[in-house]
């Protein structure tokens, strides 16, 4: 037997506030393991092809709906978000003409008479009861319902049940047309658990798609009785949760994937001056190596020497450009210890540095600048002219000493061309040189 997945716990993830994830090929998988008729249809029992789809019992997008999930797993004895709508228990395959059918509540699968009694029954006591008694029913493999047409649309197709895979003769089929009870109901034998085929009843019973004008027909009077328990036992399951009915509901908590090892390894020692490849780590500092301080250049230019933080270290002292410049560090103030170390070296250290480069900007040629001429326009003064402003000479604002060249201009002038002989001046020639 095939592996089949297992199903995964609580509510269909939501990605955005009024969408669903992707349903998982998966979820085919688990049903066509578990169902009597594999991933045939559930209704004709055809092949799988094109035409067969996979259809939810009690409908997937119900699962946006916070208030009737969180009111079915209460009164179901489960966990808020405990509810899972993927589940093979609510899935079958079906005809793409039945799967459309089915979601506006043209026909039905009907539980037995006894089943819904006993869920009614179970329902009025506690919640207890009617946990027990769905638990009971999870051990069960198989259920068996009945197909129920509650609309006449569904006259417009008969319904060939296969008995074989290949059909040689009318013997491997049984045909059933509406209302689908002659020569006897058709039955359904489905792995689909009743509390969720009652929930798509009484869904169909709150948005109108069955109504009590549609069940007055003669082939429905033997299940008005059951029809009625199913509208209370909807009532009953998807009835909103006071304030402390959600209080003392517990949520159900996430399922861990991995878990953390309770010993944690040793982290592994770095010997300074190498680069150990696990622990990505280089060497520490020491005191000596925090005094040195060293420049670091880039492209463009020299920064200072960074000190490090908790260092007190004061900002170095370069002395006059050279080529080899020292950086002179000065020492700090020791109070009464002055002259000790303990370490035995001399504290103030020196780090050559390369040759500050030079900030001097390359000289630019200068330009010839003359007074401007007299402003022709008058100042805010009584006629007074504005002739201090000094400006730069151009060839085209003001006057020079120096002649400068206009601009050579294209030449307008059109190339003379002979005129071409016409054809009359060639007749002409010709009898010049004959009279000649």
């Amino acid at each position: 037997m095939m592996d089949t997945p297992d199903t995964p716990s609580g509510r269909i993830d939501q990605i955005a506030p009024d969408k669903l994830a992707s349903r998982s090929l998966k979820v085919n998988a688990r049903v066509k393991s578990t169902s009597p008729t594999e991933d045939r249809c559930i209704v004709e029992n055809t092949p799988n092809s094109d035409g067969i789809e996979l259809c939810h019992v009690f409908g997937r997008a119900n699962s946006l709906n916070d208030d009737l999930m969180s009111s079915i797993e209460y009164h179901w004895l489960l966990d808020k978000n405990g509810l899972g709508l993927d589940t093979r228990r609510n899935c079958f395959f079906a005809g793409s003409h039945f799967h459309a059918r089915y979601d506006n509540g043209k026909w039905c699968l009907m539980p037995d008479e006894e089943t819904v009694e006993e869920l009614f029954t179970a329902t009025s006591i506690s919640r207890e009861d009617l946990r027990k008694k769905l638990d009971e029913y999870h051990e069960m493999d198989c259920f068996t319902y009945t197909f129920v047409a509650i609309h006449e649309q569904m006259a417009s197709k008969a319904i060939s049940w296969q008995k074989k895979d290949i059909v040689r003769s009318k013997r491997d089929l049984d045909v059933y047309v509406y209302p689908f009870d002659f020569p006897r109901t058709l039955q359904i034998r489905s792995h689909l658990y009743p509390e969720f085929v009652i929930l798509s009843i009484g869904q169909h019973f709150k948005e109108k798609h069955i109504t009590d004008l549609s069940l007055q027909k003669g082939h429905l009077r033997d299940y008005l009785g059951r029809f009625k328990s199913i509208k209370k036992l909807y009532q009953m399951w998807t009835t909103l949760l006071t304030p402390a009915e959600k209080l003392n509901h517990p949520i159900m908590q996430p399922v861990l994937i991995y878990e953390s090892e309770e010993e944690e390894e040793e982290e592994p020692k770095v010997k300074k001056g190498k680069k150990d490849d696990d622990s990505y780590r280089g060497p520490k500092w020491t005191e000596e190596d925090k005094k040195t301080v060293v420049t670091r250049r880039t492209r463009q230019s020299t920064r200072t020497p960074t000190l490090l933080q908790g260092s007190d270290l004061k900002p170095p002292v370069l002395s006059s450009n050279s080529n080899d410049q020292k950086v002179e560090v000065p020492k700090e103030d020791e109070g009464d210890d002055a002259g000790e170390d303990s370490a035995g070296t001399d504290r103030g250290r020196i780090a050559r540095v390369r040759p500050k480069p030079s900030k001097k900007k390359r000289k630019e040629p200068e330009r010839s600048v003359s007074p401007s001429p007299p402003s022709r326009k008058r100042g805010p003064g009584k006629g007074s002219l504005k002739e201090t402003d000094l400006m730069l000479t151009s060839t085209l604002e003001c006057e020079s000493d120096v002649e400068v060249a206009a601009p050579r201009k294209a030449s307008k002038a059109k190339r003379k061309v002979a005129p071409l002989p016409t054809r009359r001046s060639t007749r002409a020639t010709r009898s010049t040189s004959k009279t000649s």
